[in-house]
């Protein structure tokens, strides 16, 4: 180790290199398993090369020697971008969940980016897509996007955004505001600093169907369960799914063209006669400055018109249905009503294939099988038939096939089906 050392810094004249030599000093302290000769040769480690030299806490076999918060302290003295790899090995290969690990990393890359990224105002058209530039800058962007977007559990998403104010991350922003369900703030920054209108647009369309899946996907998830104590929470979900029609962010968006300092009325004229199926006419109306002449809307007004149209007959159209099977429910419901099973001393029970008797209490299924009460419910649901376990529920009886409609028009007391 003496003579590495010494050849790292530089008093002997070998071919080895400064970075090979950390490498293999790494090495020899990893196997050493010595916590006093590692903490020895520490500082000249990280004296001839901080960056390589991290390296050593972000090995599996140093953690029984050198704890977590022992590195920490070590490091806090050396620069972000050596922290930033022993936080990423804390992440990524140990899969900590710890937040304030998760808000130091972010906030590193963060400096990191505002270090590296030019200031000022970049047109749209020169502007690369961040994450997408050349070198560092790229590198920390694309890391940071990625840890906003998919990990907003394990950070302060507060902390962060308010990091990020005053700052030219507004990709970032936008990222963080959407995850805070800000999305007015982030189509602000699109329409005004950014000035990406194509983002802004598929903002609107993105989000949207995001939440209609994730609710889809919680009515589906209490469905399965069907349990009465999720029937409200069910009904809310499902009120919410018929509210979503229309897409509101578009009202956002318009909202932000029309009436946000400076305006931008081309662009909202734009969405309004792209996209006027998805716009609810009423509150697009309220939104939509006096001075916008009547022509600028044509297309979004006929275009309300036709949809008006088409769902009024859908609304017919599903009305019809609905009395169609109103009739038929009704129909069925009468002939329900209308069955009979006679029990006569000749009567077995299906499953103790003893008589019923005058006096017991006994059960009848929809397909007419008869068992004791106490034979039926001994083991199977109520809805599962006692001897060959048909679910009546997945497998229901079809009850019209039992009798005529002359059975139900005329009825015969001691008739049995």
């Amino acid at each position: 180790m003496e003579t590495l050392c010494q050849v790292g810094y530089g008093k002997l004249e070998e071919s080895s290199n400064a970075l090979v030599v950390v490498d293999e000093m790494v090495e020899l302290l990893v196997e050493s398993k010595d916590r006093e000769l590692i903490f020895k040769y520490l500082d000249s480690l990280f004296e001839i090369n901080e960056t390589k030299a991290v390296n050593l806490f972000c090995n599996p076999g140093i953690s029984e020697f050198i704890s977590i918060d022992e590195t920490l302290a070590y490091l806090t003295i050396y620069p972000s971008d050596v922290k930033i790899t022993f936080y990423e090995y804390l992440i990524e290969d140990l899969k900590s969940t710890n937040v304030d690990i998760h808000n130091q990393l972010v906030l590193f890359y963060i400096d990191a980016c505002t270090k590296l990224k030019p200031q000022g105002y970049i047109p749209h058209g020169v502007r690369v897509e961040a994450g997408k530039e050349l070198g560092l800058l790229g590198s920390f962007r694309t890391r940071l996007l990625t840890m906003l977007s998919k990990k907003p559990s394990y950070y302060s998403k507060h902390k962060i955004s308010n990091r990020l104010k005053g700052t030219s991350l507004f990709e970032e922003m936008v990222v963080i505001f959407r995850v805070m369900d800000q999305h007015e703030k982030s189509l602000s920054l699109l329409l005004f600093e950014l000035r990406d209108y194509s983002w802004a647009e598929r903002y609107c369309e993105e989000v949207y169907n995001e939440r209609k899946r994730q609710l889809l996907d919680e009515r589906h998830a209490l469905e399965v369960k069907n349990s009465t104590q999720n029937v409200g929470k069910l009904q809310r979900i499902q009120h919410e799914i018929d509210q979503m029609t229309y897409n509101h962010f578009w009202l956002d968006l318009l909202r932000l063209c029309f009436h946000r300092t400076p305006t931008n009325e081309p662009f909202g004229i734009d969405i309004l006669n792209r996209h006027a199926a998805e716009i609810h006419p009423i509150d697009a109306l309220t939104i939509i400055p006096d001075h916008l002449n009547l022509k600028d809307m044509n297309h979004f007004l006929n275009r309300q018109l036709r949809h008006a149209y088409d769902r009024l007959q859908q609304v017919q159209y599903s009305n019809s249905l609905n009395n169609l099977k109103l009739i038929r429910v009704s129909s069925e419901k009468a002939c329900s009503i209308s069955r009979r099973r006679t029990i006569t001393d000749s009567t077995l029970c299906g499953v103790c294939n003893m008589p019923i008797g005058s006096s017991a209490v006994f059960v009848v299924f929809p397909d007419q099988s008869v068992f004791h009460a106490k034979c039926a419910n001994k083991e199977s649901p109520h809805h599962i038939h006692p001897t060959h376990h048909r679910d009546f529920r997945l497998v229901p009886e079809n009850i019209a096939k039992q009798f005529s409609i002359k059975d139900v028009l005329e009825p015969k007391i001691n008739q049995n089906l």
